[in-house]
């Protein structure tokens, strides 16, 4: 059951165009709007720049040299086949790598799962071209985390972020994930042991999910990675977390519903329901369906469409999704940023837990203001609000005295 996209009838021929594009498959009435959007010339200075920033340029290129090669400039055919072509070769070192590191993990005893990137592309997207990602993302159990650090250290990866064992430990406590990066190369490896920060008050059973884990292919060897019901909580965790601002997520939620259409759906609702995820699923499932037409049964169509706490949220991720950021306004936009994820947690204790969470997860933002030894290391749940608060003060003056500036400026007529 889709629901009639107003976004995609009531922006920019260029937006309208973006969206046509921003998925694998297209019907013969979608090629056909395709092809009069381009033989419409949009402006091509605002188009590129909003694909390559969605990160769906791979599937833009792929839909245009298909269905309008000859109606587009050839200077901007050449850059986007160029990016097509960088992208797949990127994507292809990165898949050697995640199997590189997948078999050496299972050498050592740590049980491994990838998800997002190439997991994606190739499972979802069919082509490991058309979606683009920068990363690798590696679940692991909790308890396995060093061991996972240790062992890619053992083999030329450096973390980020140098912690002393105090610091360590608190990073365990209140984040989710280690970054590590190659010596002397752009590959960067995410270790996860949850999906987003402590302070999210999210939850995941990471026992269920281990124990529901599906098998698919990477570079002709099978490996487990999540199922495609917990995949579309953390899709929609995911994008949540970052508030929708990448169609190139809408496009992940949108092509895991069409590829898994016998995905069970009782057991998604249910676990959304149970922690406590239910509105950010229904966001997620929202802007898939407005944006995308994604087609899912006709209860979950009428359970999502009649949750109205849902409809701002997705009305305010529309209007934002290509709204280009304006430093000026950066108080009000993070305060907004802020205000939309309490309003995304159906329960009161999510968000109180959120605001308490925030307030006390120590950071390496908190650690560079001032060196304290061990034995101070409590000082710092002292010092995080009072730097949050001049941090806030900051932002605020700033905006005013950008405010007055624009007053004071005489008017030219």
């Amino acid at each position: 059951m889709a629901l009639s996209s107003t976004l995609a009838f009531g922006r920019s021929p260029e937006e309208e165009l973006l969206l046509y594009c921003a998925r694998c498959h297209t019907t013969p009435q979608q090629r056909e709007r395709i092809r009069t959007l381009v033989e419409a010339k949009p402006n091509w200075d605002v188009l590129v720049p909003m694909a390559h920033r969605h990160g769906i340029t791979p599937l833009f290129y792929w839909h245009l040299q298909k269905i309008c090669a000859d109606a587009v400039p050839q200077n901007t055919l050449q850059h986007l086949r160029d990016h097509f072509h960088a992208n797949a070769q990127w994507n292809l070192s990165l898949t050697a790598e995640l199997i590189r590191i997948l078999n050496f993990f299972e050498e050592h005893g740590v049980p491994a799962i990838p998800y997002k990137g190439v997991v994606l592309a190739n499972s979802l997207y069919g082509n490991l071209a058309f979606r683009e990602f920068n990363d690798l993302d590696i679940l692991v159990h909790r308890e396995d985390v060093l061991r996972a650090q240790s062992l890619l250290m053992s083999i030329g990866y450096r973390p980020e972020i140098n912690l002393t064992r105090v610091q360590e430990s608190a990073h365990m406590r209140t984040e989710c994930e280690y970054n590590f990066r190659l010596d002397d190369a752009r590959i960067r490896i995410e270790i996860h042991w949850e999906f987003v920060p402590r302070y999210f008050s999210v939850t995941f059973n990471h026992g269920t999910l281990w124990k529901n884990l599906a098998w698919t292919s990477v570079g002709g060897l099978p490996i487990r990675t999540l199922s495609p019901e917990d995949l579309l909580l953390v899709l929609c965790v995911h994008g949540g977390k970052h508030l929708w601002s990448s169609l190139g997520w809408v496009c992940d939620v949108s092509e895991l519903i069409r590829v898994h259409r016998t995905m069970d759906w009782y057991r998604v609702m249910d676990q959304s329901k149970r922690f406590g995820i239910k509105r950010m699923l229904h966001l997620g499932l929202c802007l898939a369906i407005d944006l995308l037409q994604a087609d899912i049964p006709q209860e979950v169509f009428d359970r999502v469409r009649s949750d109205s706490s849902i409809q701002l949220l997705v009305r305010a991720v529309r209007e934002k999704l290509f709204y280009e950021h304006d430093l000026r306004n950066e108080t009000i936009e993070r305060w907004n940023f802020q205000s939309a994820h309490l309003k995304m947690r159906e329960r009161l204790r999510d968000r109180i837990r959120y605001c308490y969470r925030h307030l006390v997860a120590l950071n390496m933002r908190d650690w560079s203001v001032i060196s304290l030894p061990p034995v101070l290391f409590p000082l710092y749940y002292v010092i995080r609000p009072i730097r949050l608060t001049a941090k806030l003060v900051r932002r605020i003056g700033r905006h005013l005295l950008f405010d007055l500036k624009r007053i004071q400026r005489p008017q030219v007529e």
